[in-house]
């Protein structure tokens, strides 16, 4: 046999080889994805369809608004940051996972559903935290239901309409996020360089510990099933660019807002904007730590837990 062919022939089986491992991998990840997001939640029916959530912790309750791209388990991970003291309510917003988009998937119909919630778990209020893109429906619940609002929390959440490019607007950024095995592929990558990060350097601006580095990785792997997502997520570029002013003067309740100046996905001026129009608002700036609070997660922490034991209560 010609040498070359024989070559071409090795190549191709170690390349089939290699390829099959990976799909058979990615298998095994989807099909544990799947089982993790359907077995980890409950459905309550509204007049907005089927609505999902999740709940955890015991004390206090609040609700943890999820971003762009998440789902309950989001909501599930940053309650985690809190402890078991509080009563952790974790809804999927609209078009994510198993709740429905309805035709008017607004943040402040988004708002009338935590209403529901909180009716479906014969509760009379909660805290609201709002992270990222979750901060326009916790806005939304803190204005339509004072009374059902004992606090609100903005984490590097949006505040004002931002002009974002939907992601169907680009091809690669459109198959990564709705497509399983694009997006599994990704993440793989990008776990792997998370995972080679050294857990704390004397010269770097921030300091990452290994429990954040762990608690980022968690963020991959909980992103999966991305279709299941995307359709939250195209709402989440259509509501935010076509967002209406808030009557933020209007907001009574106890605010606190919390930014990192280097947040280049949602940029700090949204936290000042909040800030300078909510009547009794605590405004924290942290110099670095980017859109997920990178190695600020212990002074995060302690500031919202700080804020929640003085205005919430069981």
């Amino acid at each position: 046999m010609n040498k070359r062919w024989l070559f071409a022939g090795l190549v191709g089986g170690a390349l089939g080889g290699l390829a099959a491992r990976v799909y058979t991998q990615y298998q095994r990840g989807i099909s544990d994805a799947y089982r993790r997001v359907l077995g980890g939640s409950h459905l309550f029916t509204t007049g907005n369809g089927p609505q999902e959530y999740a709940v955890t912790g015991n004390g206090p309750p609040v609700l943890v608004i999820h971003g762009a791209g998440g789902g309950y388990d989001q909501g599930l991970l940053i309650a985690s940051l809190l402890g078991k003291d509080f009563h952790a309510i974790c809804p999927s917003r609209f078009g994510y996972l198993r709740s429905t988009l309805p035709a008017d998937a607004s943040p402040s119909k988004q708002a009338d559903v935590y209403a529901a919630l909180l009716d479906e778990l014969n509760l009379s209020a909660a805290a609201v935290i709002g992270f990222s893109a979750g901060g326009p429906s916790a806005l939304g619940f803190a204005l339509r239901y004072p009374e059902r609002c004992s606090a609100l929390i903005m984490i590097a959440a949006v505040s004002h309409p931002y002009q974002l490019v939907s992601i169907k607007h680009h091809r690669i950024q459109k198959f990564i996020q709705s497509q399983d095995f694009a997006s599994w592929a990704a993440t793989r990558l990008v776990r792997l360089k998370l995972l080679s990060l050294p857990k704390f350097s004397q010269n770097a601006k921030t300091a990452i510990s290994p429990a954040e580095v762990e608690l980022m990785v968690r963020l991959m792997d909980i992103s999966l099933p991305v279709s299941e997502r995307y359709h939250g997520r195209l709402n989440d570029y259509a509501q935010i660019n076509a967002l209406e002013e808030f009557p933020f003067d209007s907001i009574s309740v106890p605010t606190l807002v919390i930014h990192a100046e280097d947040d280049i996905t949602v940029p700090v001026e949204h936290a000042y904007y909040a800030a300078q129009r909510i009547p009794d608002t605590e405004l924290v700036t942290l110099p670095s730590g980017g859109h997920v609070l990178l190695g600020q997660h212990d002074k995060v922490k302690s500031i919202v837990l700080k804020f929640l034991n003085q205005h919430v209560r069981a």
